[in-house]
């Protein structure tokens, strides 16, 4: 559907992506050429076209938005994760309101790739937001039966992205209570 809609450049893109990997130089690192292509043919051409895409459905657009911040946070693709996570969360926050399982999915994957960036008090902030608003009940109508359960991950995850976030700000002992309080509410 997206390459339909961006005139089959979908399937160039994939073309010059191949053609990069059978011909990189020796030595090259497949594993960074192979992101470099999936991220500039796929995934950007899903957050491009995917809001325009899902104008009306603005639901799907906000969950498609916060997927690829996730898969652009897994293969390490930081700063790409952080642009598209904020327009993911403003998209979240319009189609779901503030308090949302959803939208806290949003804001925990832009947390993730704030912190993935060295954007630790930023990062940290996303994740305490996540945190205090579920820790409130704030869930909204999630998207599937198992809202709770959703919704419990998010905080779960949450406790867990701030513990790391005060490990590597040196702080050790809060690190540790935040690790504590993830192991407890997991239970």
């Amino acid at each position: 559907r997206v390459a339909y809609v961006r005139g089959g450049s979908y399937y160039a893109g994939t073309a010059v992506g191949l053609y990069a990997l059978v011909e990189a130089p020796r030595g090259a690192n497949f594993t960074n050429v192979a992101t470099a292509t999936v991220d500039g043919t796929f995934l950007s051409a899903l957050t491009e076209t995917g809001e325009d895409e899902y104008r009306d459905e603005p639901r799907i657009a906000a969950r498609l938005l916060y997927g690829v911040t996730f898969a652009q946070n897994d293969l390490g693709l930081s700063s790409a994760a952080a642009a598209t996570g904020e327009r993911a969360l403003e998209a979240a926050l319009r189609a779901f309101g503030p308090d949302h399982v959803d939208t806290h999915r949003a804001r925990s994957a832009l947390a993730d790739a704030r912190f993935r960036a060295g954007d630790f008090e930023r990062a940290d902030r996303g994740y305490a937001t996540v945190v205090e608003a579920l820790d409130r009940g704030a869930l909204g109508r999630g998207p599937l039966e198992g809202s709770e359960r959703a919704a419990e991950t998010e905080r779960v995850e949450a406790r867990r992205g701030r513990a790391m976030v005060a490990r590597l700000m040196g702080d050790d002992a809060r690190s540790l209570d935040l690790r504590r309080e993830a192991f407890e509410s997991a239970m």
